[in-house]
């Protein structure tokens, strides 16, 4: 692994998983995150699917998969 590899997995943008839970149309739907927290975000998901999302900018990245989760604190 080079150096501008290492540097990036030391600031990678912080992601997040969430349930989408609503839809408030034009690309905008309400998710719940593993936590509990509502959180606004922007793309295109379906009521009831997983995502991950940029926690900074709050944009929809990819489809997380399907499954129980859980939430560990540190």
């Amino acid at each position: 692994m080079n150096l501008y590899q290492t540097f990036n997995r030391l600031f990678a943008t912080p992601k997040g998983v969430a349930q989408i839970t609503g839809q408030k149309g034009q690309g905008v739907v309400v998710g719940q995150t593993l936590g509990g927290v509502f959180v606004v975000l922007n793309g295109q998901a379906e009521v009831g699917d997983m995502v991950y999302y940029d926690r900074q900018t709050h944009e929809i990245t990819g489809q997380a998969p399907q499954g129980e989760r859980g939430e560990f604190g540190v």
